[in-house]
């Protein structure tokens, strides 16, 4: 199940599953914020402005050892959902970084791009332990 708030992105949402040839995802019009109709999951993903907002309704709708993994492109956005799932039945596992960076390739030398990083963002685990 995926929740967009917003029907054109619904719509690009519903391109990627087509193309990808998915057929266990359904996409609603729906503002997570709100709350989560399903019950019992495996994983909830997120890729929200302010995911702690939606973390008590997620760790409703998990089922005891399953997963949050969010993205969060700010070391404050991840800082306030780590603090917000202390007070929550959620463990926080790890937060990792990942970087998108060039590789060139010339021959046999092959190395990265010589230029600043271009992106960086974050995502972190919690698991639902009670």
């Amino acid at each position: 199940m995926s929740y967009e708030v917003r029907k054109d992105f619904a719509a690009v949402a519903a391109e990627n599953v087509k193309l990808l040839q998915l057929k266990n995802i359904s996409i609603k019009i729906k503002n997570v914020y709100d709350g989560i109709e399903e019950e019992n999951a495996d994983l909830i993903t997120f890729d929200l402005p302010e995911p702690w907002k939606a973390l008590k309704a997620a760790e409703k709708a998990l089922k005891v050892g399953g997963f949050i993994v969010s993205y969060s492109p700010t070391t404050s956005q991840v800082s306030d959902f780590v603090k917000a799932a202390k007070n929550t039945s959620l463990l926080h596992m790890k937060t990792i970084e990942i970087i998108q960076r060039e590789w060139e390739f010339d021959e046999r030398i092959v190395r990265p791009k010589s230029q600043p990083i271009g992106h960086s963002g974050f995502i972190t685990f919690l698991r639902k332990i009670s």
